[in-house]
């Protein structure tokens, strides 16, 4: 039975879409859900860049997931065929499996805007009938689109949620201040990668094949409301997120923002006293 799917590659909208992979390079993972019961499988790229997968067992079947098309935007189409056997269907299935995916993305991608662990949550695109990834607003584009909403969505309860503790701590001792002190920063760490995660999104969300999923547009049909809806709910997450950690900036970045400004002076009067001791041991011909 042939199947396909779309492995959305995390790219940076203003960059260069994606770098060239390494295919001599093979790589080895555990897609096993049972512990102690390992199903490894290796995955690598061939010169045309299609996936072959394979299995450690005795009989060493495989899979090639043959690259058909793909969009600067990120998106890779592969098509592959499964037969009905019981080990390749434990190999795919009907849903591609996490393990893969991510190993997929780490043939293009380097993670600079975000930790390893983000891609683990984007589900990969499948279907039995073949997509076209440069249609305007395809099945594929929408499906991440969808898969940001819930992850922006989340990272925004998170959020929520640690600034409220920021905020129960500081009510306590010093002691316990201090501490909430600590806390923030690891605060304004977790929003400067939702922030990452962002740039990543922009791709798919600027991506000239996106013209329904955006807020504020007239609702004529039901698949446009709700997909106005999907934009609308990741666009209010961001703006939450951006004035939470304004407002945890205001109530707990003061002792920072004075340590930064007194770093700032002392590395001004330091630059300005070796000028000095330069210019008087004739370093630097300043007078001629």
């Amino acid at each position: 039975m042939k199947y396909y799917c779309v492995l959305w590659i995390p790219t940076v909208f203003h960059k260069k879409p994606l770098r060239k992979p390494d295919v001599t390079i093979i790589k080895n993972v555990n897609i096993s859900d049972i512990d102690n019961i390992p199903h490894n499988i290796s995955v690598d790229l061939d010169q045309d860049e299609n996936i072959i997968i394979k299995s450690d067992s005795p009989d060493s079947h495989s899979i090639l997931l043959k690259r058909i098309d793909y969009s600067n935007n990120g998106l890779f189409l592969y098509e592959y065929d499964i037969e009905d056997k019981k080990e390749n269907r434990a190999l795919i299935g009907d849903d591609f499996p996490f393990a893969i995916y991510h190993i997929v993305k780490e043939f293009y991608h380097t993670h600079e805007h975000h930790g390893e662990d983000e891609d683990t949550h984007l589900a990969a695109y499948t279907n039995k009938i073949r997509p076209d990834i440069k249609a305007l607003n395809n099945e594929a584009l929408i499906h991440y689109l969808r898969n940001y909403e819930k992850k922006f969505v989340a990272y925004l309860s998170q959020i929520q949620n640690a600034y409220a503790g920021l905020l129960s701590r500081k009510k306590e001792s010093n002691k316990r201040y201090k501490l909430a002190t600590d806390s923030h920063e690891a605060f304004s760490d977790f929003c400067c990668k939702v922030r990452g995660e962002e740039l990543y999104y922009n791709s798919l969300n600027k991506s000239k094949y996106n013209t329904l999923c955006k807020s504020g547009l007239g609702n004529d049909s039901e698949e446009e409301s709700q997909l106005s809806k999907i934009a609308f709910n990741i666009e209010n997450a961001l703006a939450n997120i951006k004035y939470i950690e304004e407002k945890a900036h205001n109530e707990f970045g003061f002792d920072n923002a004075k340590i930064s400004f007194n770093i700032a002076w002392l590395a001004f009067y330091i630059g300005a006293g070796l000028g000095l001791i330069s210019i008087a041991l004739g370093a630097i011909p300043f007078f001629k």
